[in-house]
C-alpha cells in the first residue's frame, strides 16, 4: 500500500511539475509568457531605474509609466506570430511592472534620506 501511495504522488507531482517535450523538434516548449517574464526581468536594467527614481523622483515614476520597452527582436527569430505577438505583449507588461518597481524603489530611497537628513539639521 505504501509503495501505491508513492507512485500516485509521485506520478501526480511529475503531471503538475513536468515540462513539455515536443518530440519532433527534440525541444522543451515553453509558454512564451513565462519566457518574456524571465527575459524582462534580466533585461531590464534596474540600477538605471533605480537611479531615475532617485535623482528625478516623481518625474523618474512617471518615465518608468511611459518609456515601453520592446523585446530583442533575435529572440522572435523563427518564431510564429502568435507566439512573438504574446510574447512582446507579455514582456511589454513584466518589464514596465519592473521598471516601475525600480522607479518606485528609488523614489522612496530619496525621500527616506531626505526626510533623515531633515530631522538631523531640525534636530542639530
Amino acid at each position: 500500500m505504501k509503495n501505491h501511495n508513492l507512485f500516485i504522488i509521485l506520478l501526480l507531482s511529475s503531471l503538475l511539475l513536468g515540462q513539455s517535450y515536443d518530440p519532433s523538434t527534440g525541444e522543451q516548449q515553453n509558454d512564451p509568457c513565462i519566457q518574456a517574464a524571465i527575459d524582462a526581468q534580466n533585461d531590464v536594467n534596474g540600477m538605471l531605474w533605480y537611479g531615475a527614481g532617485c535623482l528625478f523622483g516623481i518625474f523618474g515614476i512617471g518615465a518608468s509609466y511611459v518609456i515601453e520597452p520592446n523585446p530583442n527582436a533575435f529572440k522572435l527569430a523563427g518564431k510564429t506570430s502568435d507566439y512573438a505577438s504574446i510574447y512582446t505583449g507579455c514582456y511589454r507588461l513584466e518589464a514596465k511592472k519592473v521598471q516601475q518597481q525600480k522607479a518606485r524603489n528609488g523614489c522612496l530611497t530619496y525621500a527616506a534620506v531626505y526626510l533623515v537628513l531633515l530631522t538631523m539639521v531640525s534636530s542639530g
